[in-house]
């Protein structure tokens, strides 16, 4: 019954299966180009149709691979639309171009391979061993028959064989990997000076017209996460309890077929004689083995040492020399003959056997130690008998009605009320939750995702069996859904006008820097002397004779200065030396652009104004480029760039192989049927 449940996972089998396989069918989804042409085609690539089933079950995984990586930042109508779906086409015709490529080209996959490929999905395995009813299982479930499946797997094996021998083809020289180590680890000397928003702040004025304007243009910035309720019906073998007495003699039977669990047996500890014979031996040759064992038989139990004999006459190499010794023997091991064993068994300890005849020859048998048995009786385990009978009880009970939960939700997809009816059970509801999560169930993730998934809120089916634990399931569909909608302005009106502040405020240190930068680049003036025209400078500490040319007026016209642009008082010349790439303090965008920036023809410093921070501006004088030294990088440095190089080519080539197969293969899109 178990094993049924979990064949009509569908839709969590489908997850596993498409997770999974990646590349393979996602985003690009099930098809196989060998079709013919069907009148429901989305584009026609060639002489293969990309059919609107094929491309709706890859765009559906396309957003359900959105969905997880964005979490509650998902937009499910933004990812909806046309342009979406048609960008999406393009990918998929890709797919199918590589795919006719490769088919071309006659980059065949053997048939081992194949079979190879498919038993080692995990979505199609129990206990890590493929399984075939689940497999078949599973692509029922996605509608797929197994010809297609397989057309569709081999020529998605044939890309990424394509994609492999793209890779191989493509080696950067030692030359570009130090080209790219000069660029990737040069340095720059600069001399900059921040303008903060944030000084500007408390000067700025938002009315009441300007945060409506902009809560209307921007709305869908202030949005109340979509939510959903559910109702769901659960079953969980922890609540079939078994109260009833349980009957004698299947408590004993328990006992008895577990026996090896409760019961170590005595083991017996034993060194032997060995004279070996071969199976077809003569009658002579055998009556002479059994006559040597017999004396030797009587000369042990005479008084001779057992252990100075087995040197002597024993032939078995592996332990003559320790005196025969066998060590321990648990009974039913198999590890000596069953005769051997029974006589073992049946000896007082200290005793020695009869000659003993097996397949080895005559065993002359001496016991040296016995081991007794030790463990429970059936008084002693018969409470844990108990619990594990209850349990098993109990089990069978929830998996009897698990397996009737699956069916009725199956025959019955669009209400679960008559479903809960009809086994007895409660159906339950959640309070309205988003895709962060709720509380108690709804914070499962299992719960989440099947919460959110096109087949309960597009289709408005029950959900697959959500399997929350071992014997623990659920089915679930949405009973209320309440789409993403703006928060009113009531309630964001505080973050619309801190927003609004700091655009402004950003607007102003953008003004002040690019003031200041039209006063640097003026005609006989130098950065130095536009900072100190703004503010009198906290500190400057660039190397060049500017520096103590400008550092001249006298302190009523710094208090002067100062009281002028109180905003910028602050505003201080600073000199960074060897700034490189991995210097982040002052921000990316701040470094982005400063790495954007060209000396000039004469290789003269150059002057821009840069964003930094998001919000802060800054005036940036670029002085020299050093570049990077290739010969100190050390060899898993220039392995890794290799492998970052290659990676960029291989794509190069893969997008102009692309170029020249649309040109090739004649391309039609029915843009009326997406």
């Amino acid at each position: 019954m178990l094993q049924q449940i979990r064949e009509r996972i569908s839709g969590i089998v489908a997850i596993i299966i498409f997770g999974f396989l990646g590349i393979l069918l996602i985003p690009f989804g099930a098809q196989n180009f060998n079709q013919v042409r069907t009148p429901d085609a989305v584009a026609r690539v060639g002489d293969s149709d990309v059919t609107r089933t094929e491309f709706e079950t890859s765009f559906n995984n396309y957003r359900q691979r959105l969905r997880q990586l964005l979490g509650a930042n998902f937009d499910e109508f933004a990812y909806s639309q046309p342009l979406v779906r048609r960008q999406h086409l393009e990918s998929v015709i890709d797919q199918r171009l590589l795919e006719l490529y490769a088919q071309d080209s006659g980059l065949a996959i053997p048939p081992a391979q194949l079979t190879e490929t498919v038993q080692g999905i995990p979505a199609f395995q129990v206990a890590g061993i493929f399984n075939e009813t689940i497999y078949r299982q599973a692509l029922a479930n996605q509608r797929l028959d197994e010809a297609s499946f397989l057309s569709d797997l081999r020529g998605n094996l044939a890309t990424q064989a394509l994609s492999g021998s793209l890779q191989t083809s493509v080696q950067p020289t030692e030359t570009e990997i130090d080209a790219m180590l000069e660029l990737q680890n040069q340095t720059r000397n600069i001399d900059y000076a921040l303008f903060p928003a944030s000084v500007h702040l408390d000067s700025v004025t938002i009315d009441d017209a300007e945060v409506e304007a902009y809560y209307n243009e921007n709305s869908n910035q202030f949005m109340q996460p979509e939510q959903v309720a559910l109702s769901y019906v659960e079953v969980d073998a922890a609540d079939f309890s078994v109260t009833e007495e349980l009957d004698e003699q299947l408590l004993q039977d328990r006992y008895e077929a577990n026996v090896s669990r409760f019961i170590t047996p005595e083991r017996r500890q034993a060194s032997h004689i060995l004279l070996t014979l071969d199976n077809d031996a003569d009658e002579q040759t055998e009556a002479d083995a059994q006559s040597l064992a017999e004396s030797l038989v009587q000369r042990i139990r005479d008084g001779e040492d057992f252990a100075a004999l087995a040197e002597e006459f024993s032939q078995d190499p592996g332990t003559s020399s320790t005196g025969g010794d066998l060590g321990w023997i648990d009974p039913g091991n198999g590890i000596m003959p069953q005769n051997f064993e029974d006589t073992l068994y049946a000896l007082e300890d200290g005793a020695v056997s009869d000659p003993v005849r097996t397949g080895f020859g005559y065993h002359v048998i001496l016991l040296t130690g016995i081991e007794p048995s030790t463990g429970k009786s059936f008084e002693d385990a018969r409470e844990e008998l108990e619990e594990e009978a209850r349990a098993d009880l109990a089990e069978r009970q929830y998996l009897d009605v698990a397996d009737e939960l699956v069916d009725l939700s199956f025959e019955q997809p669009d209400a679960l009320q008559p479903v809960a009816d009809e086994l007895g059970l409660d159906l339950q509801e959640t309070e309205l939750f988003s895709r962060t999560g709720g509380a108690g169930l709804t914070a499962r993730p299992e719960i989440i995702e099947a919460a959110f998934s096109d087949l309960l809120l597009l289709e408005q089916s029950n959900s697959d069996p959500i399997q929350l634990g071992p014997n623990h399931m659920v089915v679930a569909r949405v009973s209320e859904h309440v789409p993403a909608t703006p928060r009113p302005l009531e309630e964001v009106e505080v973050e619309v006008r801190n927003i609004l502040q700091r655009q402004k405020a950003s607007q102003l240190a953008r003004e002040e820097a690019e003031a200041a930068l039209a006063a640097a680049t003026a005609e006989g003036s130098t950065l130095e002397q536009a900072i100190a025209a703004i503010a009198a400078p906290v500190a400057i500490e660039t190397d060049t004779e500017a520096d103590t040319e400008t550092d001249t007026g006298t302190e009523a016209d710094d208090d002067n200065q100062a009281a002028a642009s109180p905003a910028v008082a602050e505003t201080a010349l600073v000199h960074e030396e060897n700034l490189s790439r991995n210097d982040f303090q002052l921000g990316q965008t701040f470094l982005e652009a400063v790495f954007a920036m060209n000396l000039g023809a004469d290789q003269t410093g150059v002057i821009q104004a840069v964003p930094q921070n998001g919000q802060d501006w800054a005036i940036v004088r670029l002085n020299s480029i050093t570049s990077g030294d290739p010969t100190t990088a050390s060899e898993a440095e220039r392995q890794r760039l290799s492998q970052q190089l290659q990676r960029s080519l291989v794509s190069e080539e893969r997008t102009g192989l692309l170029d020249q197969l649309r040109e090739r293969y004649e391309i039609t899109v029915y843009e009326d049927r997406l």
